[in-house]
């Protein structure tokens, strides 16, 4: 009896010592200080056939709330366009160089917010961002991030039941400011011709 007592007791220090608990050990991460007139140089188109390349290392070495506010501030534009609030301060800086594939490129907030209103203006909105891709400098102050897009625009009065389709990438380099993350240069890039009758969105 004695015996199987001891087994037993045995037994069950076991088990609690392989069972106990450690919490993980939370990795430190360095502050990083940026200043708000962080820039950088407007980029050009980057080949959809060049970015497995350019993109090849997925380990990041950066704070990782740096990435899920970069995400988060990324899908806001989704919502500014879809409930047409065209007031962009939470997304792009004020000297924001945006090329929109269409037009000339455009310089500073406010004729990016004009020119995002007027071309939502004769239809109704569904802004889908998929696969996201982000790169943060090893300075902590800037990150390029790469956000795929369906954009379905439907057409309202004369066009209602009418809709057209835009395929693309949102390819974007980013500063880190006391607000927060913001796009500095944005471009457009459309991976498809428009689907459907774009004739709408001229009204």
């Amino acid at each position: 009896m004695f015996f199987s007592t001891t087994l037993i007791g045995a037994a069950v220090v076991a088990v609690s010592t392989a069972y106990t608990y450690t919490p993980p050990i939370k990795p430190v991460y360095n502050e990083t200080y940026c200043t708000d007139n962080s820039t950088v140089e407007f980029p050009g188109i980057i080949p959809l056939s060049e970015m497995p390349a350019i993109f090849s290392d997925p380990s990041g070495t950066q704070n990782p709330e740096d990435y899920v506010q970069i995400r988060n501030t990324a899908m806001l534009y989704s919502l500014h366009m879809d409930g047409k609030n065209f007031d962009l301060g939470d997304l792009f800086t004020e000297n924001v160089v945006a090329n929109l594939s269409q037009g000339p490129v455009i310089t500073g907030l406010v004729p990016l917010q004009i020119a995002l209103q007027a071309s939502l203006a004769a239809v109704t909105s569904h802004h889908d961002l998929g696969t996201q891709y982000i790169d943060i400098a090893d300075s902590g102050c800037t990150a390029v991030s790469i956000t795929y897009f369906h954009a379905s625009l439907l057409g309202v009065g004369p066009s209602y039941g009418q809709i057209v389709y835009a395929l693309g990438q949102y390819q974007d380099n980013w500063v880190k400011q006391s607000a927060g993350w913001r796009i500095a240069n944005r471009n457009l890039v459309y991976m498809a011709p428009f689907i459907g009758n774009a004739s709408i969105v001229e009204g």
